[in-house]
């Protein structure tokens, strides 16, 4: 996000102001629906998205804020109870699943601890689900699971999407961590996202790799360091 003198990189101010600029432009237009709007069940259906539009928009820009301070070491890495950010998660995102008529579905229980920062893995599972969440359509299936090998766990998001192009796949992954990548195949994910997932898992000591299904839909992995210590926060 910052060249080598601390200003921020015009390529990623932009990519960012393009990528809220839908949302605002959404919600103004909700908000004028709302002003000339006479049928109670109505209102409430145009308030609820204004909520939810707003929610999502803030979730962008607290991200991307997160991202800025990266560089200032403000994030003190820490153990931390994987399975208790993940249901936080999940019941945070839920709203929006129910609207979209999409299911969140838990796929692993195991207890784990990883070594991470609790804000920036909140971020990191948040965006992985908005961007799957925009990715699918109704009735869309979003799965969350986690695996820990000897020194890592890996915490993955696999939607059920349209199938991806493979040039689009190969952009993707080459661009992870260096800008705000749109995906022409699924325009309403979220670039900025992806972006400032990979940003904070790297800062965690971790990385963000994806799979693209032949059968459709993609896998978003990320890994963090196991924690070996008993103190849990």
């Amino acid at each position: 996000m910052k060249d080598a003198e601390g200003n921020f990189e015009i390529p990623a101010l932009v990519a960012a102001a393009h990528e809220l600029k839908a949302p605002l432009v959404l919600l103004r237009q909700l908000s004028l629906q709302l002003q000339n709007c006479d049928d109670a069940s109505r209102c409430a259906e145009i308030t609820r998205r204004i909520k939810l539009t707003s929610e999502r928009s803030l979730r962008l820009v607290d991200g991307l804020s997160k991202t800025a301070r990266l560089e200032d070491a403000m994030f003190e890495l820490k153990p931390i109870m994987i399975n208790g950010v993940v249901n936080e998660v999940v019941s945070e995102i839920q709203p929006l699943a129910d609207a979209l008529n999409q299911e969140i579905r838990v796929k692993s229980r195991r207890r784990s601890v990883v070594v991470g920062h609790l804000d920036l893995i909140r971020t990191v599972l948040l965006g992985l689900l908005d961007n799957s969440l925009m990715a699918g359509t109704a009735k869309n299936k979003i799965d969350i699971s986690f695996s820990a090998g000897r020194e890592q766990l890996v915490l993955s998001v696999r939607d059920h999407g349209q199938k991806i192009d493979r040039k689009v796949y190969r952009s993707i992954m080459s661009n992870l961590g260096h800008g705000a990548v749109g995906v022409p195949d699924r325009p309403l994910s979220s670039g900025l996202g992806l972006f400032v997932a990979t940003r904070f898992a790297t800062y965690m000591k971790g990385s963000l790799s994806a799979v693209c299904h032949r059968r459709g839909g993609m896998t978003f992995k990320v890994s963090l360091p196991l924690s070996r210590q008993l103190e849990l926060f």
